[in-house]
């Protein structure tokens, strides 16, 4: 009886498997480099944040507030402001920011176009993309807002301010408040 030329049932099973496991070694691997990329990425984030809070340092001499409900410096407003619109135009979202409006509050109807666009800057490349927190509230009202993965330190505690030697009294106003203007040069 001759022999056909050609793989055996065994054989390719073999084969499939062989290269089932060269597959599930590789994986691995992408998803290390994909990762490495992502850290990558945040770290360029954090470098443009971190770019952008100077530049708006320099052109105020004062990096903008945590948090502010004054905002102009000295105005009537009781409007509440986070950080990141203060730092939209120095990360080339200058439309953004324009269409913030700075006498309401950053939860009004108006603001709402700025508070749900997703700015990539904002967003960690490793967590999921576009999300939505509508969870934010204001009484019983809830406000959709679009998630940023970098936030800034707000509200210092009172035992950590009496361990850099101040108190409630002595701690500057400029930090007790979350922002401003310079205290002025005493001569």
């Amino acid at each position: 009886m001759r022999r056909r030329a050609g793989f055996t049932l065994i054989e390719l099973l073999v084969v499939i498997a062989i290269i089932a496991v060269l597959i599930a070694m590789l994986l691995p691997a992408v998803q290390k480099v994909r990762e490495a990329g992502n850290r990558m990425a945040c770290k360029n984030n954090l470098k443009q944040i971190g770019l952008a809070l100077h530049m708006y340092h320099d052109t105020h001499q004062f990096f903008p507030p945590g948090k502010t409900t004054k905002f102009p410096i000295g105005s009537a407003t009781n409007a509440d402001h986070g950080w990141a619109v203060f730092t939209l135009p120095y990360l080339e979202q200058d439309n953004l920011h324009r269409l913030y409006r700075f006498d309401k509050n950053w939860s009004s109807v108006e603001n709402r176009p700025v508070r749900t666009k997703h700015v990539v800057t904002f967003q960690c490349p490793s967590a999921s993309t576009n999300r939505t927190d509508t969870t934010s509230s204001e009484g019983s009202t809830t406000y959709p807002v679009a998630c940023g993965d970098y936030a800034p330190i707000s509200n210092v505690s009172g035992n950590l301010t009496n361990h850099l030697g101040y108190n409630t009294t002595t701690f500057p106003t400029s930090l007790r408040e979350g922002c401003c203007a310079p205290t002025p040069a005493t001569a």
